[in-house]
């Protein structure tokens, strides 16, 4: 039986696989992965291990690929249903349509034909424009390209988003770990994200730098602590 920490590091892992495919099959990335410490996953792998299987990539969990064969070929069949379903309606009423719609239509309005193409013209002008409107509209630049898997090979980070981190991870230097992460990215292909999973990997980056250690900084002395001790025993604090 799983403990609740491999149990824990299990559904994180299948979580990842179902957004981003096989996990990775190198232990440090594994552990990037499920938001763990490389010690960590060492512990828990052989716990978990057996549910997932080698393939070229990495490893999968057959149970988890059933269930996205099963979605999609169920979501293939809808789309297919309500295609055939609309062509059906297109055919029944097209005709009628095309002979009523140019009489009282505004001279503006294009042609109804049987198969529903000035519907589709339209939708396609309509859909020109919002898209227009959207590149008119001014975004935040990008500081950032990261290396992503699946359809969008790339994925960029903001500086709207980095400000917003600054003001979260107060003393952190916000754009050092994103370069960190980015250079962890081009270093490790079986390690990356879809575009979708890059915001959740890289709060997740900011959370093990700020729960790090803090270092001394540069020119600080660091205490003697043979020294420090033998003070204290001398001053009868320690025996």
């Amino acid at each position: 039986m799983m403990s609740a920490e491999a149990k824990g590091a299990y559904i994180d892992m299948l979580a990842y696989a179902w957004d981003n495919g096989p996990i990775p099959d190198d232990l440090e990335a594994l552990a990037m992965a499920a938001s763990l410490t490389p010690a960590v996953m060492r512990r828990i792998w052989p716990k978990v291990a057996g549910k997932w299987v080698l393939i070229d990539g990495g490893f999968i969990n057959l149970r988890l690929e059933q269930q996205r064969a099963d979605l999609e070929a169920f979501m293939q069949k809808q789309s297919e249903r309500g295609t055939s379903g609309a062509s059906a309606r297109w055919h029944k009423h097209g005709a009628s349509n095309a002979q009523v719609m140019p009489k009282h239509a505004p001279s503006t309005a294009k042609p109804m034909l049987a198969d529903g193409s000035a519907v589709c013209s339209l939708q396609v002008d309509q859909d020109q424009e919002l898209r227009g409107a959207e590149s008119a509209a001014p975004s935040s630049p990008v500081e950032l390209e990261y290396p992503t898997v699946g359809k969008v090979k790339t994925w960029g980070l903001t500086r709207r988003q980095i400000n917003g981190w600054c003001d979260q991870y107060a003393g952190l230097d916000i754009m050092g770990e994103c370069k960190k992460a980015l250079a962890w990215c081009e270093a490790n292909p079986s390690g990356r994200k879809t575009p979708n999973g890059m915001p959740r990997f890289l709060v997740s980056w900011l959370n093990r730098a700020a729960d790090r250690p803090k270092e001394p900084q540069r020119g600080t002395s660091v205490p003697d602590v043979a020294a420090t001790r033998q003070m204290f025993r001398d001053a009868g604090l320690l025996s």
